[in-house]
């Protein structure tokens, strides 16, 4: 007879169960459900999904993080239930991990994968310092999976985003609101929630506040994604031209009955969707004749810009709001490693005006 090994998520043939009949490896599982349920066994070696799921509620939750950012614990979550459901914590080999990570594999992109892994990793190192277990299966391991989107189509080249930037500024009118939008986000290097959680007042002295976020799903303002607020600089001439869209915004919603300061809004008074705002890329992108990307794409571009030019990584993080430089250069890794054949260059010419 077979049981439901947690590791793998399927049934397997008997083993240090040693179920007679598969009604009783339904009937343990059924039983296992029930401990769970009654709160049982929630001491120094809990059920891992047990803890995951405590340790996501006390820290991850929001206001903690953003909406977006805890759906993404909650997707880590539901894929650590199928696997990990009734496992012990202290149970788990880095075998055992692995074997989890390689059966994601095959079925989520890489990147899910490595932010998966970065959230359990996360918790494991908490369940560490808090005693409840001593070495870190997470430690190491290989993090693989299906081949998405390439790098290289996730950005736009140079002239590439002069094309799309003159489209998109073409004949503009101040109900354009996600053209607006687009130009900011690009100049900025923002993410699109923060864009759209973008108040009048955040413009001063060329210089842009980021200190909120819109929460689409509870069509609110909140936190950044990483709670990071910062302030940077805008270039003058941007500025101007968004300072003045500003002030008129502002005097157009007051006529339209809009008592909010939110500097992107539709007549309903709240910011234009995700969907709104790649349509309106896609068809720039269209008559620029380049590739159609998504508005995302606008902050990878600013970002992999200020790369190519020449500006420092701890700059650049600080700048778009990442945790760390360490995140900047895991993110960006490509564009520094087609760099690094310009710098032997540069190194090269360097010692040879010298000799």
């Amino acid at each position: 007879m077979s049981y439901k090994d947690y590791l793998t998520g399927k049934y397997k043939e008997k083993a240090k169960f040693n179920f007679k009949h598969k009604k009783d490896a339904l009937l343990w599982e059924a039983n296992m459900k029930l401990n769970k349920a009654s709160g049982m066994d929630i001491g120094s070696n809990p059920y891992f999904y047990d803890y995951f799921e405590k340790w996501i509620d006390t820290y991850k939750s929001v206001p903690n993080v953003s909406a977006r950012t805890f759906d993404n614990y909650v997707t880590t979550k539901n894929h650590v239930k199928t696997y990990f459901e009734f496992v012990k914590i202290k149970n788990i080999t880095k075998v055992n991990y692995q074997t989890f990570l390689n059966e994601l594999a095959s079925k989520k992109a890489k990147s899910t994968n490595q932010k998966m892994n970065k959230h359990i990793r996360s918790c494991v190192k908490d369940a560490i310092e808090s005693g409840i277990i001593t070495k870190d299966f997470t430690y190491n391991v290989t993090v693989s999976g299906l081949e998405g989107q390439s790098e290289e189509d996730k950005f736009l080249s140079e002239d590439e985003i002069k094309r799309v930037m003159s489209e998109i500024r073409n004949g503009i009118t101040l109900d354009m609101t996600t053209r607006w939008m687009a130009i900011l986000q690009f100049a900025a290097g923002l993410r699109y929630s923060e864009v759209a959680g973008l108040t009048v007042d955040d413009l001063k002295n060329n210089t842009l506040r980021i200190n909120k976020a819109w929460d689409f799903k509870g069509k609110k303002l909140g936190p950044t994604k990483n709670g990071l607020n910062r302030t940077i600089r805008i270039e003058p001439a941007v500025f101007k031209e968004l300072r003045a869209y500003a002030i008129k915004k502002k005097e157009m919603n007051l006529k339209q009955g809009i008592s909010n300061d939110l500097l992107f809004t539709t007549i309903e008074g709240l910011p234009p969707s995700h969907t709104a705002m790649n349509k309106t890329l896609r068809r720039a992108c269209k008559r620029a004749d380049v590739k159609k990307v998504t508005s995302h794409a606008l902050r990878h571009t600013h970002v992999s810009l200020l790369i190519y030019h020449g500006m420092n990584i701890v700059s650049i993080s600080k700048r778009i709001g990442h945790s760390s430089p360490t995140t900047t250069i895991e993110k960006y890794s490509h564009i520094i490693n087609e760099l690094e054949h310009k710098n032997d260059q540069i190194s090269d010419e360097m010692i040879a005006s010298i000799f």
